[in-house]
């Protein structure tokens, strides 16, 4: 009993506004802002093409009239994609974005609610102690005055056991509620990320009417998480057609052919969506 005195002494008591607002430097809540602001942060970066260009070098030898020389080929290609695989990509990645930004506050509110319902739980547990410590020390003073009133034959030995008895129900149902505190300070600690169990302040804390005249979008953030699901899939969709279309390759090549010819021509290609689709 002398331990759980310790440990409501020794932290210092959140009050159910301050609880609510540590909320937001959890370290899930933490990385999930990081996560987004480092997404967000990759959207402009991305790039029109799709493919890297590819370089060929062939460098040979040839032996005419019995002497060798050197020739060879420089080949710069490059190939284009032709059903708008960038701005499906593009498109993508900024629905992602939103999509995360939207799981992000699911995910504060969620917790805000685990927050509020872990201090309430330890403030009850912690009322509930000192209420159940006061009872437990009336019921031992009464058998201690009982016991002495029994050596003056004022009262009966049963009388004197019924009070032990009270006496020890009275420790037992404060030892089980000093319990209670614990795994509920322990539990508020986890979801804020606290180093020690957390305590709560005294004051219950005065709960707002919700506004019902907020938009339905405005009000759950799951309802625009699931729109951004939606979206995403289409342009996943999107982007899924557009890999498979009609790849353009142009290429640049220059050459020299022993003795002394240089050489250079351009060529196209195509990459036709026949059979992957």
């Amino acid at each position: 009993m002398i331990w759980i005195a310790t440990f409501l002494l020794s932290a210092t008591p959140l009050s159910f506004e301050e609880a609510l607002a540590r909320v937001d430097e959890a370290p899930e809540i933490t990385a999930g802002k990081a996560a987004v602001t480092e997404r967000a942060s990759g959207l402009s970066s991305q790039h029109f093409f799709t493919s890297n260009p590819q370089l060929s070098v062939q460098p040979g030898l040839r032996n005419e009239s019995r002497a060798t020389r050197p020739e060879g080929q420089l080949t710069l290609s490059q190939s284009f994609n032709l059903g708008g695989l960038g701005a499906a990509r593009a498109a993508v990645a900024r629905n992602e974005t939103e999509r995360q930004r939207w799981q992000l506050q699911v995910l504060r509110k969620t917790r805000r609610v685990e927050v509020a319902e872990a201090w309430l739980a330890t403030w009850s547990a912690q009322e509930t102690v000192h209420a159940a410590d006061e009872a437990r020390v009336n019921a031992e003073e009464l058998h201690a005055r009982l016991k002495g009133a029994a050596r003056g034959g004022g009262v009966t030995r049963v009388e004197v056991a019924t009070a032990a008895a009270f006496a020890a129900e009275a420790s037992a149902f404060h030892l089980e509620w000093e319990g209670r505190l614990v795994d509920a300070g322990t539990r508020l600690s986890r979801l804020l990320g606290l180093p020690s169990i957390a305590t709560v302040g005294d004051r219950l804390p005065e709960l707002p009417t919700a506004d019902l005249s907020l938009a339905l979008e405005e009000r759950f953030p799951e309802v625009r998480l699931i729109a951004a699901d939606v979206s995403a899939e289409q342009e996943r969709l999107a982007e899924s057609r557009a890999q498979w279309a009609t790849q353009l390759q142009v290429s640049v090549q220059a050459g020299h052919e022993a003795p002394g010819q240089w050489f250079g021509n351009v060529g196209l290609g195509a990459t036709l969506p026949a059979f992957e689709r």
